[in-house]
Protein backbone atom coordinates (compact mmCIF):
# COMPACT_ATOMS: atom_id res chain seq x y z
CA UNK A 1 0.00 0.00 0.00
CA UNK A 2 2.84 2.40 0.83
CA UNK A 3 4.31 1.73 -2.61
CA UNK A 4 1.17 3.02 -4.32
CA UNK A 5 1.12 6.11 -2.12
CA UNK A 6 4.75 6.90 -2.97
CA UNK A 7 4.13 6.20 -6.65
CA UNK A 8 1.17 8.58 -6.71
CA UNK A 9 3.11 11.27 -4.82
CA UNK A 10 6.03 10.89 -7.21
CA UNK A 11 3.74 11.18 -10.21
CA UNK A 12 2.09 14.32 -8.80
CA UNK A 13 5.46 15.90 -7.99
CA UNK A 14 6.80 15.14 -11.45
CA UNK A 15 3.77 16.76 -13.04
CA UNK A 16 3.78 19.84 -10.83
CA UNK A 17 7.32 20.79 -11.69
CA UNK A 18 9.66 19.97 -14.51
CA UNK A 19 13.20 21.14 -15.06
CA UNK A 20 14.30 22.82 -18.24
CA UNK A 21 17.57 21.21 -19.27
CA UNK A 22 19.87 21.50 -22.25
CA UNK A 23 22.51 18.94 -23.19
CA UNK A 24 24.99 19.79 -25.92
CA UNK A 25 28.30 18.62 -27.25
CA UNK A 26 31.06 20.63 -25.65
CA UNK A 27 33.91 22.35 -27.39
CA UNK A 28 36.69 20.21 -25.99
CA UNK A 29 40.10 21.54 -25.02
CA UNK A 30 43.02 19.20 -25.61
CA UNK A 31 46.70 19.45 -24.70
CA UNK A 32 49.22 16.75 -25.64
CA UNK A 33 46.37 14.31 -26.41
CA UNK A 34 44.91 14.89 -22.93
CA UNK A 35 41.29 15.95 -22.61
CA UNK A 36 41.37 19.00 -20.33
CA UNK A 37 37.67 19.79 -20.13
CA UNK A 38 34.75 21.63 -21.68
CA UNK A 39 34.64 25.18 -22.98
CA UNK A 40 31.31 26.84 -22.12
CA UNK A 41 29.39 29.39 -24.22
CA UNK A 42 31.48 32.21 -22.71
CA UNK A 43 34.78 30.57 -23.63
CA UNK A 44 35.61 29.48 -20.07
CA UNK A 45 37.37 26.11 -19.65
CA UNK A 46 35.82 23.77 -17.07
CA UNK A 47 37.48 20.55 -15.89
CA UNK A 48 35.74 17.23 -16.50
CA UNK A 49 33.49 16.41 -13.55
CA UNK A 50 33.04 20.02 -12.46
CA UNK A 51 29.84 22.03 -12.06
CA UNK A 52 29.26 25.76 -12.39
CA UNK A 53 26.47 28.31 -12.46
CA UNK A 54 25.85 30.35 -15.61
CA UNK A 55 24.80 34.00 -15.39
CA UNK A 56 21.33 33.12 -16.69
CA UNK A 57 20.58 30.87 -13.66
CA UNK A 58 21.50 27.56 -15.27
CA UNK A 59 23.53 24.97 -13.35
CA UNK A 60 25.94 23.23 -15.72
CA UNK A 61 28.28 20.26 -15.56
CA UNK A 62 31.03 18.93 -17.81
CA UNK A 63 31.66 15.29 -18.59
CA UNK A 64 33.64 13.62 -21.36
CA UNK A 65 30.67 13.54 -23.73
CA UNK A 66 28.59 16.62 -23.06
CA UNK A 67 27.83 19.80 -21.20
CA UNK A 68 24.53 19.54 -19.34
CA UNK A 69 22.77 22.69 -18.11
CA UNK A 70 19.49 22.80 -16.16
CA UNK A 71 17.51 25.88 -15.21
CA UNK A 72 17.71 26.38 -11.44
CA UNK A 73 13.95 26.79 -11.10
CA UNK A 74 11.50 24.08 -12.09
CA UNK A 75 8.57 25.16 -14.22
CA UNK A 76 5.71 26.02 -11.88
CA UNK A 77 2.16 24.91 -12.43
CA UNK A 78 -0.88 25.78 -10.39
CA UNK A 79 0.08 29.40 -9.66
CA UNK A 80 -3.08 31.43 -8.95
CA UNK A 81 -4.19 33.43 -12.01
CA UNK A 82 -3.61 36.74 -10.24
CA UNK A 83 0.05 35.85 -9.61
CA UNK A 84 3.27 35.41 -11.58
CA UNK A 85 6.79 34.14 -10.97
CA UNK A 86 9.60 36.69 -11.12
CA UNK A 87 13.27 35.66 -11.36
CA UNK A 88 16.10 37.96 -10.33
CA UNK A 89 18.88 36.81 -12.67
CA UNK A 90 21.59 38.62 -10.68
CA UNK A 91 20.90 36.64 -7.50
CA UNK A 92 19.16 33.66 -9.16
CA UNK A 93 16.21 33.88 -6.80
CA UNK A 94 12.53 33.53 -7.63
CA UNK A 95 9.45 34.88 -5.93
CA UNK A 96 5.74 34.66 -6.65
CA UNK A 97 4.11 38.10 -6.78
CA UNK A 98 0.77 39.66 -7.65
CA UNK A 99 0.49 40.58 -11.34
CA UNK A 100 -1.21 43.88 -10.50
CA UNK A 101 1.36 44.83 -7.86
CA UNK A 102 4.72 43.00 -8.20
CA UNK A 103 5.91 44.60 -4.95
CA UNK A 104 3.51 42.30 -3.06
CA UNK A 105 4.05 38.58 -2.59
CA UNK A 106 1.31 36.22 -3.69
CA UNK A 107 -0.04 33.71 -1.22
CA UNK A 108 -2.51 31.01 -2.13
CA UNK A 109 -4.66 30.86 1.00
CA UNK A 110 -7.33 28.60 -0.48
CA UNK A 111 -5.90 25.43 1.05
Amino acid sequence: MKFFLYAILGFVAANLCSSQCIVYSPVLEFSNQTHLGCVDKNGVLHDIGTKWQEEDCYLCSCDEDSISCCYMFPKLQGIPKQCKAVVDKETCTRKIVLKEDPSKKCFNNSG
